[in-house]
């Protein structure tokens, strides 16, 4: 059997791609890009929270794939509280336990930090750039 030489073993090795980097570019998943959404918090005098999706649509992840819907449909076109937000979220296929975190900075730094971009999907770039009007 031929041996060759470290250096090229190394090259052949940098140059080849996984099964799944090719699997992912045919899907047209391998450019991802994070997607972003406003939330905004309320303190009432009773000392309850409530919070607002600051979208009036969002991408979420549906049966069939990505898909676009009216935040309202969702339960989030008024003010809701946290473990509200936190189920839907995670029921659209949302990152909770990034966005806990920052729901919990926003009450700490109320009412500074009323409203703040968090993240909460990576999404295709693809399908970023097809609905850009809706983002």
């Amino acid at each position: 059997m031929a041996r060759f030489p470290p250096r090229v073993t190394q090259q052949i090795l940098v140059m080849a791609e996984s099964r799944n980097d090719v699997v992912r570019r045919a899907l047209g998943v391998s450019d991802m890009v994070d997607y972003h959404l406003e939330l905004s918090c309320l303190k009432l005098r009773t000392g309850e929270w409530y919070w607002g999706v600051n979208h009036p649509k969002l991408v979420i992840c549906g049966d069939a794939g990505l898909e676009i819907r009216e935040a309202s449909t969702l339960g989030l076109g008024v003010w809701v509280t946290e473990p509200t937000v936190i189920n839907v979220f995670a029921a659209c296929g949302y990152m909770v336990d990034e966005i806990k975190p920052q729901m919990a900075r926003m009450v700490a730094g109320y009412p500074l930090a009323q409203k703040r971009v968090v993240r909460v999907l990576r999404i295709p770039r693809r399908f970023a750039l097809e609905h850009v009007l809706v983002l």
